[in-house]
Protein backbone atom coordinates (compact mmCIF):
# COMPACT_ATOMS: atom_id res chain seq x y z
CA UNK A 1 0.00 0.00 0.00
CA UNK A 2 1.74 3.03 1.53
CA UNK A 3 -0.38 5.16 -0.66
CA UNK A 4 -2.13 7.47 2.48
CA UNK A 5 -0.41 9.62 4.26
CA UNK A 6 -0.55 10.93 7.33
CA UNK A 7 -0.29 14.70 7.73
CA UNK A 8 0.40 16.44 11.11
CA UNK A 9 0.49 20.16 10.73
CA UNK A 10 0.67 21.61 14.30
CA UNK A 11 -1.26 24.84 14.51
CA UNK A 12 2.12 27.24 16.20
CA UNK A 13 3.77 26.50 12.35
CA UNK A 14 1.18 28.95 11.03
CA UNK A 15 1.53 31.12 13.89
CA UNK A 16 2.01 33.90 12.02
CA UNK A 17 2.04 35.11 7.92
CA UNK A 18 4.87 37.15 8.74
CA UNK A 19 7.29 34.56 10.08
CA UNK A 20 7.70 33.44 7.07
CA UNK A 21 6.73 29.93 4.76
CA UNK A 22 4.86 27.65 6.80
CA UNK A 23 7.10 23.72 7.49
CA UNK A 24 5.90 21.32 5.89
CA UNK A 25 3.60 18.83 7.31
CA UNK A 26 5.32 15.66 9.22
CA UNK A 27 4.35 12.69 6.57
CA UNK A 28 3.62 9.09 7.84
CA UNK A 29 2.64 5.82 5.85
CA UNK A 30 -0.93 4.91 6.77
CA UNK A 31 -0.27 1.12 8.34
CA UNK A 32 -1.05 -1.71 5.48
CA UNK A 33 -4.55 -2.93 4.66
CA UNK A 34 -5.68 -6.00 3.18
CA UNK A 35 -7.75 -4.75 0.36
CA UNK A 36 -6.43 -4.74 -2.88
CA UNK A 37 -6.02 -1.78 -4.95
CA UNK A 38 -6.93 -2.55 -8.50
CA UNK A 39 -10.53 -3.88 -7.25
CA UNK A 40 -11.30 -0.96 -4.33
CA UNK A 41 -12.46 2.84 -4.91
CA UNK A 42 -9.92 5.41 -4.81
CA UNK A 43 -10.56 8.00 -2.05
CA UNK A 44 -10.38 10.51 -5.27
CA UNK A 45 -13.75 8.40 -6.69
CA UNK A 46 -15.70 9.28 -3.13
CA UNK A 47 -14.58 12.75 -1.89
CA UNK A 48 -16.39 16.12 -2.15
CA UNK A 49 -14.62 17.83 -4.31
CA UNK A 50 -16.31 21.27 -3.89
CA UNK A 51 -14.70 22.44 -0.79
CA UNK A 52 -15.02 25.90 1.41
CA UNK A 53 -11.73 26.81 2.58
CA UNK A 54 -10.24 30.40 3.60
CA UNK A 55 -6.98 31.53 4.93
CA UNK A 56 -5.93 31.90 8.71
CA UNK A 57 -5.84 35.95 8.43
CA UNK A 58 -9.71 36.31 7.72
CA UNK A 59 -12.03 36.61 10.35
CA UNK A 60 -14.41 34.31 11.60
CA UNK A 61 -17.55 35.31 10.35
CA UNK A 62 -16.22 34.09 6.81
CA UNK A 63 -16.35 31.08 7.59
CA UNK A 64 -19.73 31.24 9.25
CA UNK A 65 -20.39 32.86 5.86
CA UNK A 66 -19.15 29.54 4.15
CA UNK A 67 -20.97 27.52 5.95
CA UNK A 68 -24.23 28.92 5.79
CA UNK A 69 -23.74 29.54 2.07
CA UNK A 70 -22.73 26.20 1.14
CA UNK A 71 -24.69 24.22 4.00
CA UNK A 72 -21.54 22.79 5.45
CA UNK A 73 -20.42 22.00 8.88
CA UNK A 74 -16.76 22.19 7.83
CA UNK A 75 -14.11 24.79 6.20
CA UNK A 76 -10.82 23.95 5.45
CA UNK A 77 -8.21 26.36 5.99
CA UNK A 78 -5.32 26.84 3.52
CA UNK A 79 -2.33 28.64 2.86
CA UNK A 80 -1.86 30.76 -0.51
CA UNK A 81 -1.00 27.66 -2.21
CA UNK A 82 -4.00 25.98 -1.23
CA UNK A 83 -2.18 23.53 1.19
CA UNK A 84 -4.44 22.72 3.75
CA UNK A 85 -3.11 23.85 7.31
CA UNK A 86 -6.23 22.98 9.59
CA UNK A 87 -9.73 22.75 9.82
CA UNK A 88 -12.90 24.68 11.34
CA UNK A 89 -15.87 23.12 12.05
CA UNK A 90 -19.38 24.87 12.94
CA UNK A 91 -18.32 23.99 16.72
CA UNK A 92 -15.65 25.51 16.50
CA UNK A 93 -17.30 29.08 15.57
CA UNK A 94 -19.80 28.60 18.64
CA UNK A 95 -17.17 27.89 20.75
CA UNK A 96 -14.55 30.82 19.59
CA UNK A 97 -17.78 32.81 20.22
CA UNK A 98 -18.82 32.38 23.50
CA UNK A 99 -15.23 31.73 24.96
CA UNK A 100 -14.22 34.77 23.67
CA UNK A 101 -16.96 36.68 24.04
CA UNK A 102 -16.80 38.48 21.08
CA UNK A 103 -18.93 38.59 17.54
CA UNK A 104 -17.06 36.65 14.78
CA UNK A 105 -16.06 39.47 12.98
CA UNK A 106 -13.72 40.48 15.78
CA UNK A 107 -11.99 36.47 16.46
CA UNK A 108 -9.71 35.55 13.57
CA UNK A 109 -9.69 32.60 12.27
CA UNK A 110 -6.12 31.57 13.45
CA UNK A 111 -7.40 31.82 17.13
CA UNK A 112 -9.35 29.07 17.00
CA UNK A 113 -7.56 26.39 14.26
CA UNK A 114 -7.44 22.92 15.28
CA UNK A 115 -4.09 22.13 16.77
CA UNK A 116 -3.23 19.26 14.25
CA UNK A 117 -4.62 18.16 11.02
CA UNK A 118 -4.66 14.96 9.38
CA UNK A 119 -5.08 14.56 5.17
CA UNK A 120 -5.20 11.64 3.21
CA UNK A 121 -4.06 11.28 -0.33
CA UNK A 122 -6.50 10.99 -3.35
CA UNK A 123 -5.09 7.73 -4.82
CA UNK A 124 -5.33 6.45 -1.06
CA UNK A 125 -7.99 3.65 -0.32
CA UNK A 126 -11.82 3.87 1.67
CA UNK A 127 -10.01 1.33 4.11
CA UNK A 128 -6.74 4.00 4.65
CA UNK A 129 -9.17 6.72 4.91
CA UNK A 130 -11.42 4.56 7.44
CA UNK A 131 -8.46 3.36 9.34
CA UNK A 132 -7.06 7.41 9.61
CA UNK A 133 -10.35 8.54 10.92
CA UNK A 134 -10.31 5.87 13.65
CA UNK A 135 -6.95 6.38 14.76
CA UNK A 136 -7.18 10.13 14.94
CA UNK A 137 -10.85 9.71 15.92
CA UNK A 138 -12.04 12.41 13.52
CA UNK A 139 -14.68 12.07 10.99
CA UNK A 140 -13.63 14.49 8.13
CA UNK A 141 -10.22 14.09 5.90
CA UNK A 142 -8.59 17.00 3.87
CA UNK A 143 -7.94 15.13 0.41
CA UNK A 144 -4.33 16.50 -0.95
CA UNK A 145 -2.93 15.52 -4.46
CA UNK A 146 1.03 14.44 -4.15
CA UNK A 147 1.98 17.70 -3.98
CA UNK A 148 0.17 18.35 -0.98
CA UNK A 149 -2.41 20.42 -2.96
CA UNK A 150 -6.09 20.71 -1.24
CA UNK A 151 -8.21 18.70 -3.72
CA UNK A 152 -11.63 17.71 -1.47
CA UNK A 153 -12.61 16.32 1.56
CA UNK A 154 -13.60 12.57 2.31
CA UNK A 155 -16.31 12.58 5.58
CA UNK A 156 -17.27 9.10 7.54
CA UNK A 157 -20.67 9.90 6.17
CA UNK A 158 -19.33 9.51 2.40
CA UNK A 159 -17.39 6.33 3.21
CA UNK A 160 -21.02 4.41 5.14
CA UNK A 161 -23.01 6.08 1.94
CA UNK A 162 -20.05 4.64 -0.42
CA UNK A 163 -20.32 1.34 1.53
CA UNK A 164 -24.02 0.51 1.43
CA UNK A 165 -23.40 1.19 -2.89
CA UNK A 166 -22.72 -2.52 -4.52
CA UNK A 167 -22.19 -1.29 -7.48
CA UNK A 168 -18.84 0.99 -5.74
CA UNK A 169 -16.37 -1.52 -4.48
CA UNK A 170 -15.14 0.08 -1.01
CA UNK A 171 -13.57 -3.10 0.52
CA UNK A 172 -15.40 -1.73 3.73
CA UNK A 173 -17.75 -3.97 5.56
CA UNK A 174 -20.36 -2.78 8.45
CA UNK A 175 -18.41 -4.06 11.23
CA UNK A 176 -14.98 -1.22 9.88
CA UNK A 177 -17.73 1.20 10.04
CA UNK A 178 -19.09 0.27 13.64
CA UNK A 179 -15.41 -0.04 14.93
CA UNK A 180 -14.91 3.29 13.07
CA UNK A 181 -17.81 5.41 14.37
CA UNK A 182 -17.23 3.64 17.90
CA UNK A 183 -13.95 4.85 18.04
CA UNK A 184 -14.60 8.46 17.02
CA UNK A 185 -17.31 8.52 19.25
CA UNK A 186 -15.39 7.76 22.06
Amino acid sequence: MGRAKLHVVPNTQVASEAEGPVSKPVRKSAPKTTAKKASVSRIADLMQRDVASCRPYEPLNTVGRLMWERDVGVVVIVDEQLHPLSMITDRDLAMAAYTQGATLANIGVRSCMSQRLVTCLEDATASDALELMQQNRIRRLPVVDVAGKLVGVIGFGDLSKAAADKKLKTGLKVTDLAGTLSKILE
